[in-house]
């Protein structure tokens, strides 16, 4: 049954090639006898897959499209912390941790396929295939660490810091252009991302645009190889005075205000 799915994700939910072979590499060892309750799962754009404090009975493989994860705030506002593409496991460190209860609540960014699996077949699977269980184990390893990571740098970095630090991870280097990154991103879902308001990162976007660190196209974030080391240099400024082999441009330097060198 599993490789019947496996054949209609492969028509169906429109994956590349490289994701098709990752997809059936993930499920080349899968228990022939584990694969009761699997199915396909489809949400439309804005659709909610799980809200937090639900029942944690499933776990669902990110086939197509990107989801976001909400938790609430004491305020009474919605905090976007995270966002996923495909191929992300929801649900399973619930699953491994034997928590009851989704920890936040999962909305779909766009159209999205998941591969539902019951939380009893996915630990079977776990349970029963040892390659599986540790590539699971050293993702969420991975994912967990990088979290902690992002959390201490956080600590006890200002509101500006937390916005450099947002745009170094989340930047993306231009097709074509190496050295040229730029995020697509609302000033409401950087907020969330941040945990500050939109005044504050509107406020902040435009002191890093005044000191030359980025510019705005637009709905674009954009900052080439000099302003990428800007934003280091303000994330980190004791490495960056104590680095001899790195002079950073300054505001008053050879970078226009605002303006990108297309490299």
């Amino acid at each position: 049954m599993i490789q019947e799915i496996l054949n209609r994700i492969a028509g169906q939910a429109q994956l590349s090639e490289p994701l098709q072979q990752e997809l059936r590499a993930l499920f080349r060892t899968f228990p022939t006898d584990c694969d009761r309750g699997v199915h396909l799962l489809r949400k439309r754009a804005g659709q909610v897959l799980v809200y937090l404090e639900d029942p944690a009975d499933s776990v669902f493989l990110l086939l197509r499209g990107t989801v976001s994860c909400i938790s609430p705030m004491a305020n009474g506002a919605q905090y976007r912390y995270a966002q996923f593409a495909p191929l992300f496991f929801l649900g399973e460190l619930e699953a491994f941790s034997a928590c009851p209860v989704y920890r936040s609540t999962v909305v779909c960014n766009s159209a999205c396929t998941f591969l539902l699996l019951p939380r009893e077949t996915y630990l079977y699977w776990m349970q029963h295939d040892v390659q599986s269980l540790y590539a699971r184990t050293c993702a969420i390893t991975t994912n967990l660490s990088a979290q902690a990571r992002m959390e201490r740098e956080r600590l006890f970095c200002t509101g500006l810091q937390r916005l450099a630090v947002h745009l170094i991870t989340n930047g993306r280097q231009e097709p074509g252009k190496p050295t040229r990154y730029t995020l697509r991103q609302t000033l409401q879902s950087i907020a969330d991302s941040i945990g500050s308001s939109v005044k504050t990162v509107q406020r902040g976007l435009t002191q890093l645009v005044q000191c030359g660190a980025i510019c705005r196209e637009r709905n674009r974030v954009c900052f080439n190889a000099e302003q990428y080391a800007m934003l280091l240099a303000l994330v980190f400024p004791d490495e960056a005075a104590t680095e001899e082999s790195t002079r950073y441009p300054t505001k008053t330097e050879s970078m226009d205000k605002g303006v990108c060198r297309h490299e």
